[in-house]
């Protein structure tokens, strides 16, 4: 009898086993940190707005930690990122950082501006 064609079955057996060899995706931890202030930044932003929005007027005045957090995040991303920017495969997490920080401090200085008075458009 012959064997019907196609490939034999110890060779696809190994070739479904074997994964692709993937470069380890090595982070930064200044730019870890710098992140996750961001992140702190805005979740404290977004707990002055819900509080203010509930009639604590008050807490208007926290909004200053927000900005102050994700100042030193885009601080700590950006000394990160210039550190360790031969070791970094990829900087699609440098960006988020980034983009969590700004966020930050555009919310906080957005709440100052309510807090103070401060008219953007006239």
């Amino acid at each position: 009898m012959t064997e019907p064609p196609g490939p034999p079955t110890s060779q696809s057996s190994a070739l479904s086993n074997q994964s692709p060899q993937q470069p380890p995706v090595r982070k930064s931890a200044l730019v870890w940190l710098g992140g996750l202030l961001g992140v702190i930044g805005c979740c404290i932003g977004f707990g002055v707005f819900f509080a203010a929005c509930a009639g604590l007027a008050a807490a208007l005045k926290v909004s200053i930690a927000p900005v102050a957090v994700g100042a030193l995040g885009i601080l700590l991303t950006f000394l990160g990122g210039l550190i360790a920017r031969d070791r970094l495969t990829e900087d699609t997490h440098v960006l988020a950082s980034f983009f969590a920080n700004l966020c930050s401090i555009l919310g906080g200085l957005l709440e100052m501006c309510v807090w103070r008075g401060w008219h953007i458009f006239r």
